[in-house]
């Protein structure tokens, strides 16, 4: 299942694709979805930064401000929303190399060990970078269809 063409669909396939831990996905599935979220979330700091500079709510002698929680709900729901399509992309992307899907787990678990974790962080998307494997795997077809 891949998209022809625009960007746009490559963005918004995890979200059709929403739980499907089963199959493949390429390197450009991942990281379009990873472009959208990122640049949903800079844009929404720089609205959220801007309002909270106007209304002075950010300052520290302010009080309860209900602008921070109109903006906090719709962001701890947009992640809400994003994380599992974000697991089930990368487990995909894992099979697409011919890996297990609990590499995903698995790298999530060192990411969070204190001082060091950031090194797994970037094998991580040493990961993420890697191309697939050529043809079917056991995981299904190739999704490039080569």
């Amino acid at each position: 299942m891949s998209p022809k063409g625009d960007y746009l669909s490559w963005m918004i396939l995890p979200f059709r694709r929403y739980a499907d831990f089963k199959g493949r996905s390429c390197r450009k599935e991942y990281w379009m979805f990873q472009f959208i979220i990122w640049l949903s979330l800079g844009v929404y700091g720089i609205l959220f930064s801007t309002i909270l500079g106007l209304t002075g709510a950010g300052t520290v002698d302010s009080n309860f401000n209900p602008v921070i929680v109109i903006f906090i709900i719709p962001l701890i729901a947009g992640i809400l929303i994003s994380v599992i399509p974000g697991i089930a992309l990368t487990v995909r992307r894992f099979h697409d190399q011919g890996k297990s899907g609990w590499f995903a787990l698995l790298f999530m678990l060192l990411n969070a060990i204190p001082f060091i974790g950031w090194v797994f962080g970037i094998i991580f998307i040493a990961f993420m970078m890697i191309d697939g494997t050529v043809g079917d795997n056991e995981y299904g077809p190739d999704p490039k269809q080569r």
